[in-house]
This record gives structure tokens, C-alpha cells and sequence, in this order.
């Protein structure tokens, strides 16, 4: 009998350099085998570019496989103009950055959810404000496959009008045990986009360019939180509580239908397998094929809800990421539960006036993004040259990583030193400020890190993180009031500080030691 059928596993260039060719044997998932789902083979030269015909000229069943035109197929996403490019990965930010401003906007509406929904429970009030993220680990478990087999575009809108439409129904909620499940369904609907994303640029941006992209598109989910708490005071002061969903479900919709007419496929599958029916009805030839079409759909998709454990679960470095960017998140879901009580409780301002802190984060956002946008693809490409001869290699982003984690540590200090002591309220936002550009760089870098090390399973990889900050976003805040209860102020943001700081150098110097040892150890 012939051996099983294989789903190559397309690493990139910096990781073939190590580990030579290998495939992934899509039966070993769920079967027991001494080597493992991963088996070596010898290295293969790569195929010369197709002609320019959109099928080879070479005889038998290859002369029927559709694929790229040549290297410069106007058709590839890589090969799209400047302004095409942009576009969409715009639309696709704009539609992400509604999940995560409606994961927040609750923060200043918690008291008067407490009077209006008669919610007792301080462990249920702040699981009604974070059990939007815990959507976000059951999200990326089928939102990504799902864009994998069908696309980007599709599971990005209908995602959307899960959403919307469940964020709607918050308006009508008249218990906190409803409340919880609308935004947990809410929160599912707005997991697409954290995922989807980064595929989307992987698929489009070539590595050399991903920072800058990276850095627009990470705007998004962290200026989302941001602006969630001021928009929410605004609301819920003058229109009352059911106006915060009703406002974020008419602009979820009117992005929906911008995007209808903007957003275009980057799925390098879903873009042949289109080429590939024009072909097949203006030639009349049923016989062509993409390389993708022996694979049953229902065992690819299969492959890939479990590609995201498997990265997860047996690639350190993937687990060291996505480990330590989770509690980089997790803290920055902590924060903003109780920002806006260091300034209404301690600092003694109205509401409004309190809510309006949470313009510190925006601005530290906006200096991140400044910042990040002119060096961190300079200091990439000036990594790449002195260190690694020219050869990409995520690990080169890791030294603007531990960069963004000082800053981060940094601001937290301030931030809860300010309060113990009730400094001044200028200081805490200059700490908000701070941790926020902090956490904004770390958590871009690593994105684009991820991005760069997995390649066509960015948006594995990204589900896996994605998971990983839901369970942190969700828990961190629950823990909030009992952990600054018994420490306080100070040394409660103190500690996290100082952990992000050991974590974080932690993960830097294994990843590092990591990718050396794989260099030197495998043959």
C-alpha cells in the first residue's frame, strides 16, 4: 500500500535553513507514531516559476494544475499595488477594532449595570465586563480554519454580523445572567478579526514591510480598549445603558457594509480555486486542479482547528510567545478594570472627568505607533545585515520586544505608586501613558514575529495567541480587586511589574538559546 497522502508544511526560509524540508502527515494527528506528527525528509530543490500560462506545459496530470502565473502574477496579494494593499488591510482594522472597544466600553458602565440589572455579585459584575474576551478562545478554534478552507473575507463578515446582532440583543438584557451569555456570543462573533488579521498580512506584506503593517493593524485592538471606557461614560450619562450597544452595533453594521464592497481575498486557496473555475468553463476542461483539491474539506478542516494546539503544544518557541504575551495581556485587561477606579475613587472625579484618563493609554498608543512605524523595520533590517547575513529571522524582532516590556513595567510602577501615595493625577497618567506604549510595542513586535517565524500558519499561530489572551483577559481582571486589596495600590502593580520583567527576559533568552540549539543540535 502507498504511503498516506502529506500536507506539506510550508515553513519559511529561516527555519528550512535549520531544519531542512519536513512534512506534516495529516493521519499522525490522531495516531501514535515514534516519530511524531513531524518526520524528516531529504531537502528537495524548489521548482522553477510556472510560465505564464496558467497551467505548466509539462504532460500528464501536472499540466493541470492551476497555480501563479509567474513570480509576478498580478493576481497575488504580494504583487498587489501599495494602495490595494492598504486598503484592505485598513477595512480589516476598522472591523477589529469594533470587538475590542466593545470588550471595554462596559468599564464605566459597571455601576450602573450593578443598580439597573440588580447585580450583587462583584465576581459577577466584572464577569459581565470580561467574559467578551473568553468569546475570543472558542472564536479562533473555528474562525481561522474556517477562513483557511472558505477565506478571509466570508468568515471576517459574517463574524461580524454575529457580532452585531448579539450586541444588539445586550440592549434588551434584563438580568446580569443574560447580559454574560449575549457578550459571551458577542465576544465569539468579534474573535474573527483578532485572528484573521494577521494572516491577512502574511499573505499580503513581505517580511521587510510587515513591521509598519503590523504596527497600523495592532492599533486597532489595543486602541479599541481604549477608547471603549470614554465612549461608555459618554454614552451611558446622557443616553442611558442600552444606547453603549445599540451605538457599537450601528457602526459594526455600516463597517460591514463598507467592507462588502472594499474587503478582497488574500487566501491564496480561495483565489486559485476561483482562477481555477473561470479556466475550467472557458476551456471546458473539468480536469483542472489546485494543489489543494485532493484534500477533503472536512479533513483539512479537521487539520486545521488542531494546528493551532499542535504549534501551541509542541513548538517551545511557539509556547514562550504566546505564554508571555497573554499575561503582557491579561495586565492590560487588569488595568483598564480598574483604572478608572484610581481616579474616581482615589482622586475623587466624577465619572465623565475619570473616564477621560483613558486618553493617557491613547496617546502612549499613538507614540508607540510613531515610534514603531520608523524603527522597527529599520532595526530589523540593520539586525538582519550585521547578524544574520542578509537571511530573515523572526528572533531579530525580540530586542524591540524587551524594549516595549521596560516601558511597560516602567508605567505600571508609576501608575500604582501615584495612587498609593495620591501623588497627583498628572503622574498616573503619565504612567498610563507609558504602559500603554510599552505594552502597544511588545505586543506588535510579537505579533509580527509570529507571523514571520509560522508563515502560511500565521493564522494558526494567531489563533493560539489569541486563546491564550482570552483565558488572561478574562481571569486577570476577577483576580484585580482581591490582589490590590491585600497589597495595594503600590506593590500590587509593583509585583506584575517586576514579573513581566522576568517573563519577559525569560522569554527572550530562550527563544534565543532555542533557535541556536536547533541550529547547532539537528544534522
Amino acid at each position: 500500500m502507498s504511503d498516506p497522502p502529506v500536507l506539506q508544511l510550508q515553513l519559511p526560509s529561516w527555519k528550512l535553513e535549520v531544519l531542512g524540508q519536513w512534512e506534516f502527515d495529516r493521519n499522525s494527528v490522531t495516531s501514535e507514531v515514534d516519530d511524531g506528527p513531524l518526520r524528516k525528509i531529504e531537502p528537495v530543490q524548489q521548482a522553477a516559476p510556472p510560465s505564464s500560462d496558467d497551467t505548466a506545459k509539462s504532460s500528464g496530470v501536472e499540466s493541470k494544475l492551476v497555480t501563479w502565473k509567474s513570480a509576478d502574477d498580478a493576481d497575488n496579494p504580494r504583487n498587489w499595488t501599495k494602495r490595494a494593499k492598504w486598503k484592505n488591510l485598513v477595512m480589516v482594522s476598522l472591523i477589529c477594532f469594533m470587538s475590542p472597544l466593545s470588550s471595554t466600553i462596559l468599564a464605566a458602565a459597571l455601576p450602573r449595570i450593578r443598580s439597573d440589572l440588580h447585580v450583587t455579585s462583584e465576581v459577577e459584575l466584572q464577569a459581565i465586563f470580561s467574559v467578551f474576551t473568553l468569546g475570543y478562545i472558542v472564536g479562533p478554534i473555528f474562525m481561522s480554519p474556517l477562513s483557511d478552507v472558505y477565506g478571509r473575507v466570508i468568515v471576517l463578515q459574517l463574524s461580524n454580523v454575529v457580532n452585531l446582532l448579539a450586541n444588539a440583543a445586550c440592549a434588551a438584557a434584563t438580568s446580569g445572567t443574560t447580559l454574560i451569555i449575549l457578550r459571551l456570543v458577542a465576544g465569539i462573533g468579534g474573535s474573527a478579526g483578532l485572528t484573521i488579521g494577521g494572516g491577512v498580512i502574511g499573505e499580503t506584506f513581505n517580511p521587510d514591510e510587515r513591521g509598519f503593517a503590523v504596527a497600523v493593524y495592532s492599533l486597532a485592538p489595543i486602541a479599541g480598549p481604549t477608547l471603549g471606557p470614554i465612549l461608555g461614560a459618554f454614552l451611558i450619562q446622557r443616553f442611558g445603558l442600552p444606547s453603549i450597544f445599540i451605538s457599537t452595533s450601528i457602526a459594526s453594521a455600516i463597517l460591514g457594509a463598507i467592507g462588502f464592497f472594499v474587503l478582497q481575498e488574500t487566501n491564496p486557496r480561495c483565489i486559485l480555486r476561483v482562477r481555477t473555475v473561470r479556466l475550467r468553463k472557458e476551456t471546458g476542461d473539468p480536469t483542472l486542479r489546485t494543489q489543494w483539491d485532493n484534500q477533503k474539506i472536512s479533513r483539512a478542516f479537521l487539520i486545521a482547528i488542531r494546528l493551532p494546539f499542535y504549534l501551541l503544544f509542541t513548538e517551545p518557541m511557539a509556547m514562550l510567545l504566546v505564554f508571555f504575551q497573554s499575561y503582557l495581556w491579561g495586565l492590560l485587561y487588569l488595568a483598564f478594570s480598574i483604572y478608572i477606579s484610581i481616579f474616581n475613587g482615589v482622586f475623587q472625579q466624577s465619572l465623565d472627568t475619570a473616564a477621560l484618563n483613558y486618553l493617557a493609554f491613547l496617546c502612549g498608543n499613538i507614540v508607540s505607533v510613531l515610534v514603531s512605524s520608523i524603527i522597527s523595520d529599520r532595526v530589523y533590517r540593520g539586525l538582519k545585515a550585521r547578524l544574520s547575513g542578509g537571511v530573515d529571522k523572526p528572533i531579530l524582532r525580540l530586542p524591540i520586544t524587551i524594549g516595549g516590556v521596560f516601558v511597560f513595567a516602567v508605567g505600571l510602577i508609576i501608575i500604582g505608586w501615584a495612587a498609593e501615595q495620591k501623588i497627583s493625577v498628572l503622574m498616573a497618567d503619565v504612567g498610563g501613558a507609558l504602559f500603554a506604549m510599552g505594552s502597544f510595542t511588545a505586543y506588535q513586535s510579537l505579533q509580527v514575529l509570529m507571523i514571520d517565524a509560522f508563515g502560511v500558519y500565521a493564522t494558526s499561530i494567531l489563533a493560539a495567541a489569541a486563546m491564550g489572551r482570552s483565558v488572561a483577559s478574562f481571569s486577570f481582571p476577577l483576580a484585580a480587586p482581591a490582589l490590590f486589596a491585600s497589597l495595594g495600590f503600590g506593590w500590587g502593580h509593583t509585583l506584575i511589574a517586576l514579573i513581566a520583567l522576568l517573563f519577559g527576559g525569560a522569554t527572550v533568552v530562550l527563544t534565543w538559546w532555542l533557535e541556536e540549539r536547533l541550529t547547532i543540535e539537528l544534522p
